[in-house]
């Protein structure tokens, strides 16, 4: 069986930013989010959670990372 492109973060990275699964994207977004910044969405959307949240919003400093390449 072939391997697939993107996995587990890799994919949940992707979304973050909106973009296709492709080598290239994938490429990026490793550039784009570092692992303290994943930590740092994780955690949040934990703590949504836990509250009965569905949807929790990115910490301020991911979201102005991710908003520059979502969109285009």
């Amino acid at each position: 069986m072939a391997k697939p492109m993107a996995t587990g973060r890799e994919l949940t990275r992707l979304r973050k930013l909106g973009m296709e699964a492709t080598p290239e994207n994938l490429r990026k977004v490793k550039q784009i989010l570092r692992q303290e910044d994943m930590k740092k969405s994780e955690a949040r959307n934990r703590k949504g959670m836990k509250a009965g949240k569905q949807f929790s919003k990115q910490p301020k400093a991911v979201a102005k990372k991710t908003a520059k390449h979502r969109g285009k």
